[in-house]
């Protein structure tokens, strides 16, 4: 027996699958498990019919306007020499304009404007080769990449199935990281769900990342997909604490030498490999490369472009705000020159 809702241990107003099998109730429990002591001690174990690891489901990343792409080339120290250059070379070149018509200060005019040339099509072209680099750059980054990111992030807080594997090991081990994740379970009893709808539910309001293993993280995401058409989550890049996984019977069933039988034969066959890259979708359409053409070459949409827009439409709000100044100067000169 299981199901989706079907717990490993007891709840306080539920009866888990371990009861089943302890008052033989049910023949056979089915289910990525791991062992633990009090389990052993309840049921017997299965040869192991699935070697996997934990993975992390969390939110898919929002793909934002890179309007920060538009300081980034370049470090704070260059906008600064920047900037203070461009009143500079102003103030000299008004400072040589004065009597320009003398011969000897032409030539000054023209190496300084010719330098300023030089210097500003240097820094165009370093400005706009390495904002082409960020432009086209994901900006869509994941929350975490590892567990060991999961410290790194405020308010971020993790979620699993109580009772099963995810929840077993994290409160069971007393080292790095995985002992301050215990601890939060602990101490924040309603992390740990009883329904796995439940803990996505969390995962959906961005401050909550799923653990459970990567079988199951890779189903989530691909029903998912199936059932809104959209992408809601994805999978952190690196995973962890690979391990076996077991069915367990009653103890000293009469069917558990049956059943490790049949386990050892369909690994022999491969049948059981097959089903399990059947129930073990690919989910590479909510990768975070789903953006990314098979040929490896980035897309480039408007939204890439935004910095690059941004700084056109503010050269051109400068330039017609200098020519109103302008306008309006040579008016008023005008009006009291009559």
């Amino acid at each position: 027996m299981t199901g989706p809702n079907m717990v490993v241990d007891d709840l306080p107003n539920q009866r888990g699958g371990m009861t089943f099998l302890r008052q033989r109730d049910a023949e056979l429990y089915l289910g990525a498990l791991v062992v633990t002591s009090e389990r052993f001690k309840d049921a017997d174990v299965s040869s192991p019919w699935m070697s996997g690891s934990f993975s992390i489901l969390i939110p898919i990343p929002n793909s934002s306007t890179n309007i920060g792409a538009l300081v980034q080339p370049m470090s704070t120290e260059v906008w600064i020499c920047v900037c203070l250059s461009v009143p500079a070379v102003m103030g000299s070149l008004f400072g040589l304009s004065k009597g320009a018509y003398c011969g000897n200060r032409q030539l000054a005019i023209r190496f300084a404007a010719a330098a300023w040339c030089l210097a500003c099509f240097v820094l165009v072209q370093a400005y706009s080769s390495t904002l082409i680099a960020f432009i086209t750059s994901p900006n869509n980054k994941p929350i975490i990449n590892s567990v060991y990111d999961i410290e790194k992030v405020p308010g971020l807080k993790i979620t699993v199935n109580r009772n099963f594997a995810a929840d077993l090991r994290l409160l069971q081990t007393n080292f790095s990281i995985f002992r301050k994740l215990g601890d939060s379970l602990r101490e924040d009893p309603s992390l740990r769900c009883n329904k796995t709808e439940l803990c996505l539910d969390k995962v959906r309001s961005g401050d909550h990342v799923y653990i459970h293993g990567k079988p199951v993280v890779q189903k989530i995401i691909s029903m998912d997909r199936e059932k809104t058409g959209s992408c809601h989550f994805t999978m952190a890049k690196e995973s962890f604490w690979p391990g076996h996984l077991y069915f367990f019977l009653p103890k000293k069933s009469p069917y558990t030498e049956t059943i490790n039988r049949g386990i050892l034969r369909m690994q022999e066959t491969g049948i059981l490999g097959k089903s399990i890259e059947t129930f073990n979708p690919e989910v590479t359409k909510c990768s975070l490369k789903y953006n990314v053409k098979k040929s490896g070459k980035p897309r480039i949409s408007l939204k890439n472009l935004t910095s690059a827009f941004t700084l056109l439409l503010f050269g051109i709000c400068v330039s017609i705000l200098t020519l109103v100044v302008e306008l309006i100067y040579h008016l008023r000169h005008f009006t009291s020159s009559r």
